[in-house]
């Protein structure tokens, strides 16, 4: 079983992640914070040089990086830009697999938080 803690003893908050019969390495929030943050800042400037490039008639960037820069972490950067940018809204398969990214990681984000909350109520600091 998969468990996680989180401690603040330190005066940081970070996560302990425990499961498949070892302990995992601890991840600090603001790690998290700043991963997250720079690849939704990576995905929107991505999507950005994709609209110059195509106004320019300039080779673009495939359909399958800006997916990839979004599936790791980057979809709200990607979402972001779409609706600033207006770039590439109505293109499918591409807006469906971007949605179906995004319901992923909210409901990855919601396990992650539930078993947080878990975790926290468990073993009170």
């Amino acid at each position: 079983m998969i468990s996680t803690r989180f401690d603040v003893s330190d005066g940081v908050g970070r996560l302990n992640f425990q499961g498949f019969g070892r302990n995992m390495p601890t991840i600090g929030i603001l790690e998290i914070f700043v991963y997250f943050a720079g690849v939704n800042t990576i995905c929107f400037a991505a999507f950005a040089i994709d609209k110059r490039r195509a106004r320019n008639k300039q080779q673009r960037l495939s359909e399958r990086s800006l997916l990839w820069l979004c599936a790791v972490g980057g979809s709200v950067g990607g979402l972001i830009a779409r609706h600033l940018l207006r770039h590439k809204t109505v293109k499918e398969p591409f807006s469906t697999i971007l949605g179906l990214i995004t319901v992923v990681q909210i409901a990855l984000c919601v396990l992650a938080t539930a078993l947080w909350l878990h975790s926290a109520f468990q073993n009170p600091v």
